[in-house]
């Protein structure tokens, strides 16, 4: 550690016993896989239609710049630019992609809630004295009104699951992904033992760690908790994660779903033809060779979960191996759109680490994808 601009000097010794001296400058660094990235679609059909693709991993919010009249780097601003790029580009609709959100910021999460609504309740707290409290985003009209597809899988939690659930109510947004998230419906507060004794007992006795106390509750404005449950979606998929037992409900002691009041809210007056688009959905899975890899790798894991006894031949691990490695194979690339990066694009990556080559590959946003196409047919 040191002040930013110094230099700090890494000592390497080489195999053959050589020393190399490498200068390093101390400075900050932007992680940019951290925060929002966004890219467009364009389909490779005569409609020639182009549709909005926006990560969120994470809801961060950097406190450590905030104040009164400024603030640091934060999920809201970033995903209102990249939405504003995309709507002048000529998106017609938007996918907004939670997989592996474990959450963040509430604040952030209303905000970005409140872009596709015109103003309402988005989540509703309930504290340990049982007092509820519905929390509002006070946007006047939306900023992006065209239909949204939401994509969460079991690692989707907390806020990103507060996101897809107030969007799934308001009737705003179609959800695909897996049976559930997460299921992580509670607020969790540290207390420092040490600082609730006299300093000299802590100093005799101490240290005596700290208390971690569950103090609140989510609940989606339709008056269900998200804890446990989690949210599930319209559309199911074949899940690479369901083998896994993740999530709340797979935890001892979680605490169990209930439900409340729902709070008064206004549905979205555009509302799809959800049984319609499940069986589309279904059909194309069916025919899909991505989703059948997937559903095989799906079942082989389970299987060698359920058989917990390993062959010591050599000829039957060699052919375990080689079922494995075959279903690793690089996939089939999608080629249903082109995909065109937004926002700063760093042309130094590895093709393989850039959007246009991750997301020409994922099944789930080819399918998230379809589900736009019906969406927006005339």
């Amino acid at each position: 550690r040191g002040p930013k601009g110094t230099e700090v000097r890494l000592f390497v010794k080489k195999p053959n016993g050589d020393m190399v001296t490498i200068p390093i400058v101390r400075d900050v660094v932007n992680i940019e896989e951290t925060f929002v990235k966004g890219a467009l679609l364009h389909e490779n059909r005569p409609e020639n239609r182009s549709f909005g693709y926006i990560k969120i991993p994470s809801f961060y919010r950097d406190l450590s710049v905030s104040s009164f009249n400024r603030e640091g780097r934060n999920v809201s601003d970033d995903f209102r630019a990249s939405l504003e790029e995309l709507k002048q580009k000529g998106m017609e609709g938007l996918i907004v992609d939670l997989r592996d959100n474990g959450g963040g910021a509430l604040q952030d999460t209303i905000n970005i809630t409140g872009m596709f609504i015109e103003g309402g309740p988005v989540v509703q707290i309930k504290n340990y004295r049982g007092l509820i409290r519905p929390m509002y985003s006070f946007e006047e009209e939306a900023v992006f009104t065209g239909p949204v597809v939401v994509l969460v899988n079991k690692f989707s939690a907390s806020a990103s699951e507060i996101l897809a659930a107030a969007l799934q109510d308001y009737g705003r947004a179609i959800i695909i992904g897996g049976d559930h998230t997460h299921g992580k419906g509670t607020v969790q507060t540290l207390i420092d033992l040490d600082q609730s004794v006299l300093t000299r007992n802590v100093a005799r006795y101490g240290p005596f760690g700290a208390l971690k106390l569950t103090i609140q509750k989510f609940y989606r404005i339709n008056g269900d908790s998200t804890q446990y449950r989690g949210v599930i979606p319209d559309i199911i998929l074949p899940d690479r994660l369901s083998p896994l037992e993740t999530g709340e409900r797979y935890l001892k002691y979680s605490l169990p779903w209930d439900r409340i009041e729902p709070v008064s809210y206004t549905q979205w007056s555009l509302r799809p033809n959800l049984g319609e688009l499940q069986r589309e959905s279904l059909e194309r899975v069916r025919k899909s060779a991505a989703f059948a890899a997937i559903s095989k790798e799906v079942s082989l894991e389970k299987a060698k979960i359920a058989n917990t006894r390993r062959s010591l031949n050599l000829k039957t691990m060699l052919k375990e191996m080689k079922e494995v490695e075959q279903l690793e194979k690089e996939p089939v690339p999608c080629y249903d759109y082109t995909v065109q990066e937004t926002g700063t694009v760093d042309a130094q990556r590895d093709e393989k680490q850039r959007l246009p080559y991750q997301l020409a590959r994922d099944p789930y946003v080819q399918e998230a994808f379809f589900v736009l196409e019906s969406l927006t047919a005339p």
